[in-house]
């Protein structure tokens, strides 16, 4: 069960992270979405490219997904499609 603990915000990166969708590395001073939240009963926090928020938001995750297994800016389905 997905539960939001904090409003998900768009900040600028102080470090890199690594976005939670794609795996591909958000540089230092990137924009990006951070987000915390509640899995499963477990406390999680990330961050996301702007785009991959946006196509995380348009795909049908009624069971979740597998961190880091998106294409950047590819919404659940068009990834699949591309595996």
């Amino acid at each position: 069960m997905y539960e939001d603990i904090r409003d998900n915000k768009e900040v600028r990166c102080r470090k890199p992270h690594q976005c939670e969708w794609c795996g591909e590395k958000i540089p230092r001073l990137s924009k990006a979405i951070s987000r915390v939240y509640k899995w499963e009963g477990e406390l999680n926090s990330c961050h996301q490219h702007l785009e991959c928020f946006t196509a995380m938001g348009e795909s049908d995750l009624d069971d979740g997904f597998e961190p880091c297994q998106q294409d950047r800016g590819k919404t659940y389905s068009e990834s699949a499609a591309n595996k």
